[in-house]
């Protein structure tokens, strides 16, 4: 009886890690290729969902934005909710300069634990329903991270998987936007 406890909490410690992906050690890029996302820098990307809230939203309501970062997340992964309070000030760090941060998970059966999420963490940025245009940047991994221009270019050769530090989405936001001007 005990090996078979052991075994079952072995196989949902070891489901529970590869179902929310790791953090990235600091400046750490985890690789995907392009050929497991479809990701086409320069290819335009356009979609349309509804918000957390149920109002719709497509990518014509970011268009004025320069620079839009696309971040998959899950209520239940603990990595996507403690990085959530750093995008959040990053998106209002940089609001001014077109900067615009767009949560975006599946999981409708967790509404209520994404709710509770997303007043813990304050966040104001926009929280959208996954839908089937946001599945080509699905990794099995969250959190996932892709970059878009405002017109819905791909910016991103590859996703970045895996969660960062303050310090280090600032640094990439930074070099995205000076590299947009």
């Amino acid at each position: 009886m005990k090996k078979i406890l052991i075994v079952i909490l072995c196989l949902v410690l070891a489901l529970s890690v590869m179902g929310c992906g790791k953090s990235a050690d600091e400046g750490e890029k985890v690789e995907v290729t392009t050929g497991d996302t479809g990701l086409a820098t320069g290819e335009t990307f356009s979609f349309s969902t509804t918000t957390f809230g149920g109002d719709a939203f497509t990518r014509e309501d970011i268009a004025d934005a320069n620079l839009v970062m696309v971040n998959l997340w899950e209520p239940w992964c603990g990595p996507c909710v403690e990085e959530m309070p750093d995008l959040e000030r990053i998106y209002e760090e940089n609001q001014g300069s077109g900067f615009v941060v767009l949560g975006v998970f599946w999981d409708d059966t967790m509404d209520d634990d994404a709710r509770a999420t997303l007043e813990s963490a304050g966040i104001t940025y926009p929280i959208l329903r996954g839908s089937k245009d946001f599945e080509r940047f699905q990794t099995s991994y969250v959190p996932t991270t892709v970059f878009l221009a405002g017109d819905g270019t791909i910016l991103s050769e590859e996703p970045l998987i895996g969660s960062r530090s303050y310090e280090d989405w600032n640094a990439i936001v930074q070099g995205l936007l000076e590299g947009l001007e």
